[in-house]
Formats: C-alpha cells, structure tokens, sequence
C-alpha cells in the first residue's frame, strides 16, 4: 500500500527532527575486497516499559522492512532499517521534505546504496 502525501510530509518532519541517517564502510566485506558501505536510518523514542510509542510504530507502518526493538533496561524504543533496498525507498518518498541538511546527507545515502556492488533492487 502506497502511503499518501500527508502521510509522507508527516514522517519526513518527524525524521527530519528525530531521525538519524548513517552510511558507513562494511570492514566484513572490506576484509573480502570489496568497497561497500552499510547504510541505515534510525529513529528512536522514549515509550513505556511494555510498548513502543505510537509515532514510532505510524512510522514503522509507512515504512516497512525494519524493526521496532527497546533497548536494555531503558524504556527507549528505536525502529531500524539497515536493507538497502528499504533505506532507499524511505529516503527517496521522504526527501521532497527534508531541509538542506538533512537531504544533503539523504542524497549522499542514496548514492552510496546505488554504487554498491551488490544488486539492489530499483
């Protein structure tokens, strides 16, 4: 299901204030002889014991192919996707959005998902 514009606009200002984009060398692969990068966004929340907040969990519905997961002993949630394919498609619905910054560092996720030597799907 294709998410709607305000529901877009809406994830692109909680990301763009509460998000974290991360492009970073995969030594493992690196180890092997090839360049490739890790690429990942991040967003985390504080929420109860027992449940991730709502706005992570809306977030999570927009985007699929990460996972919500609460970090030890601490009542803050955070929702990952690290699939290239999946950081991509987020990046991209998200970035009509974002302010300067946060789309300089978006277009520099992207290209690096685009010149990896892996397949990645279009």
């Amino acid at each position: 299901m294709l998410a709607k514009v305000p529901e877009l606009a809406w994830a692109a200002g909680f990301f763009e204030g509460e998000g974290c984009i991360r492009t970073y060398p995969n030594s493992y692969n690196k180890q092997r002889g090839y360049n490739s990068m890790c690429t990942q966004i991040t967003l985390t929340q504080k929420g109860t014991e027992t449940d991730p907040p709502d706005v992570l969990v809306r977030f999570a519905n927009l985007f699929p192919g990460g996972k919500i997961y609460k970090e030890k002993s601490r009542d803050l949630w955070r929702y990952t996707i690290s699939k290239k394919w999946y950081v991509k498609a987020a990046l991209k619905s998200m970035l009509p959005w974002f302010g300067e910054r946060r789309s300089e560092k978006a277009h520099e996720c992207i290209r690096a998902i685009l010149n990896s030597p892996y397949k990645v799907k279009p």
